[in-house]
């Protein structure tokens, strides 16, 4: 049974959910992408799989009406998110008023799965950005039943994720979504190949990771990574082998880089990104910890701004300044021509040699990370101490 075309797979699992004999697995192809397994012996030839896919693409009658700027008012609790906080604002208000949040919770430094939230003390675990693919098959069914039991359900996700739900759930005066703009989702193999070459590197395990730290600002993000024997390595994100190999279009997903969710109005209710052009007055009360990008594409989206405004510093602005601040708001992500070539290696080889071969300089991959570097102004260095 042929779900979608090669290559168009986004990973979401809708039609694992959809199946009626449980005909279909997610399982990892050899460059460690998830994709749907059809048991042949069991399918029966319905048609629901692919008639509920969104690889195609999925079109809600949306409009992008209202862009803003945001920032979390208690500074404190910007350190604690990635951006500016606009999502953590969004989930306490709709919580606070009796809803259900569900999102991307970090299980362990490999595992990233989206859960249900009642409490805002369960909501804590979504906050941070996961540069890895969430396994969401278990909420759709979880949400549908939240739906039909008359709660409001705030949906949290990537722009396929938001896609696949509303296919499976259809549209309900009680589901409200918010989106991420994504940069694609990488290969689980590869992530894995680095973790485990940096443990064999430092004789020691990883036992935390932070994506984006904030310890020398939003606008230079950091890779912080804690071993077990109390090391740390802090290490901008543009330098580090994996993040780099990342931005560079070398091991994201194939239909990521032809991603079908990427032209305005996009899916969700609402959009969320960095607004990392923005020039105006909540760098200064955000004290350069970060600050969101929000696109409402409905009447849903607008009221779960309002509602989450007794959180955020709010400043209105334009779509033209939001699209040149935010490539991936229209685009989708740039595709390297040695990507095949890397994720092919990479099957075979370590992630060291690997990375060598494509990013190091001399070669054009590494010398796009190197002009990135330079026009944000890092500096080449290299944090390592002791935690207390």
């Amino acid at each position: 049974m042929k779900i979608c075309a090669k290559g168009h797979c986004t990973g979401c699992g809708l039609c694992k959910e959809v199946c009626p004999v449980s005909a279909i697995s997610m399982e990892r192809d050899r460059f460690g992408f998830v994709v749907p397994v059809v048991d042949e012996n069991k399918c029966i030839k319905c048609g629901l799989c692919s008639k509920k896919c969104i690889a195609e693409g999925y079109e809600r009658d949306n409009k992008a009406d209202r862009v803003l700027a945001a920032s979390l008012k208690d500074t404190s609790e910007l350190k604690k998110v990635s951006s500016g906080g606009a999502f953590w604002a969004i989930a306490k208000s709709f919580i606070k008023e009796g809803g259900v949040v569900y999102g991307a919770v970090a299980k362990d430094i490999y595992t990233v799965k989206h859960m249900r939230a009642e409490t805002i003390g369960e909501a804590e675990h979504m906050r941070r950005s996961k540069y890895l693919q969430s396994d969401i098959t278990e909420c759709y069914k979880q949400a549908k039943d939240d739906l039909e039991k008359g709660k409001r359900v705030l949906f949290s996700g990537t722009p396929c994720q938001i896609a696949a739900l509303y296919s499976f759930a259809g549209e309900n005066d009680g589901l409200f979504t918010c989106e991420i703009v994504c940069h694609g989702v990488p290969s689980a193999l590869v992530y894995e190949k680095y973790i485990k070459e940096l443990e064999e590197k430092n004789n020691s395990k990883v036992v935390d990771i932070v994506f984006r730290n904030k310890d020398y600002g939003w606008g230079k993000n950091h890779y912080e990574i804690t071993f077990d024997n109390g090391e740390r390595i802090l290490e901008p994100s543009v330098e580090n082998a994996f993040h780099s190999s990342y931005l560079a279009g070398m091991i994201s997903r194939q239909s990521c880089n032809e991603c079908r969710f990427v032209n305005l109005p996009r899916t969700a209710d609402i959009v969320l990104a960095d607004y990392w052009q923005y020039k105006g007055e909540l760098l200064e009360k955000s004290e350069g910890l970060g600050v969101s990008l929000l696109v409402c594409t409905t009447d849903k989206g607008n009221l779960l701004v309002e509602k989450a405004e007794e959180y955020l510093y709010l400043e209105d602005s334009i779509l033209d300044e939001a699209l040149r601040s935010c490539r991936h708001l229209s685009h989708t992500p740039g595709k390297s021509i040695y990507r095949e070539m890397f994720l092919e290696d990479i099957a075979n080889r370590t992630f060291a040699s690997t990375w060598k071969r494509y990013m190091s300089n001399g070669n054009k991959p590494a010398d796009i990370c190197n002009k990135i570097i330079r026009r944000l102004g890092y500096e080449k260095k290299r944090r390592t101490d002791k935690t207390d």
